[in-house]
């Protein structure tokens, strides 16, 4: 059985290249493009692995990534951003 990972992405072809990455190494890979729709995804379960972008419409990627946490949802998640800066990158 492979492992389950959600790509939350609104680039439609960064979204659909990660997509296609992850399953060419066997992962399973599910893609939603805004914020709410991923959280949905998220806390209804069954994922190993969350790839979250920050930059998101409806909820941003901390956003998401607090209420998963609120819900007490420990799922993996690698954050995604092509921001630079120190203070961008590391968050509480």
């Amino acid at each position: 059985m492979s492992k389950r990972v959600l790509v939350i992405e609104d680039e439609p072809t960064l979204a659909l290249l990660l997509q296609e990455r992850l399953e060419k190494e066997g992962y399973s890979a599910t893609t939603c493009g805004d914020g709410e729709e991923g959280l949905t995804q998220a806390l209804r379960g069954g994922f190993d692995l969350l790839v979250l972008d920050i930059k998101l419409p409806g909820r941003n990627g901390f956003e998401v990534c607090r209420e998963l946490r609120r819900h007490c949802i420990n799922l993996p998640v690698l954050m995604l951003t092509a921001r630079g800066d120190v203070k961008d990158r590391v968050r509480d």
